[in-house]
């Protein structure tokens, strides 16, 4: 992820499950400093600082979608039948091509017609597959 990249932000937590909001990356990926901090809950005793196993990125919040498109939403609509959040599922982080951006943010709408999320398109903003 880049600088400037928007995210679909997906709250896994939620019951139900489901993509919620839009971000946008402010830092790209660094060495995640928690995974070497023996007082965290997120240390992980196998994490050096020559060889951190953990990423982290910061991101903020641009809007929130207009409903929650569900987890079981996602897995029944055939255009989503290829994605990552689906076929790997214990990843934090996943692609998610043009299409099915645009195709998700269309369910968070009507259901039916794409809609255009608030700041989605800023200058020097785009989204590539």
């Amino acid at each position: 992820m880049k600088r400037g990249d928007r995210l679909l932000f997906y709250h896994s937590n939620a019951k139900p499950p489901g993509i919620i909001g839009l971000a946008i990356v402010e830092e790209e990926w660094y060495p995640d400093p928690t995974a070497l901090d023996k007082k965290c809950e997120y240390y992980d005793e196998k994490s050096t600082k020559d060889n951190n196993r953990w990423a982290a990125m910061k991101a903020r919040y641009d809007s929130t979608l207009p409903r929650l498109v569900s987890l079981d939403e996602i897995r029944v609509e055939p255009e989503l039948s290829e994605l990552a959040l689906i076929k790997r599922s214990r990843l934090s982080v996943v692609p998610v091509s043009t299409m099915e951006y645009h195709h998700i943010l269309g369910m968070a709408g009507d259901g039916s017609t794409p809609i255009v999320a608030k700041n989605m398109f800023k200058k020097g903003h785009k989204h590539d597959d």
